[in-house]
């Protein structure tokens, strides 16, 4: 197998996704966490967990 041109300049575009699906899973699991401490309060404190974790991923 070669490389090709288009295939090394894609390279940098392909690590970034990579990045963002790393924060996207460290995001989540924080979100997971801190949903899991606010037992009893319900879905309002899990839908702030979420919009946390899309906070953190919209800031990279």
């Amino acid at each position: 197998m070669t490389t090709t041109e288009l295939g090394l300049s894609l390279l940098p575009y392909a690590q970034d996704v990579l990045d963002g699906v790393q924060r996207l899973r460290r995001a989540a699991g924080a979100a997971q966490r801190s949903a899991a401490r606010t037992v009893g309060v319900g879905g309002p404190a899990i839908a702030a967990a979420a919009r946390q974790a899309f906070t953190v991923l919209r800031g990279r």
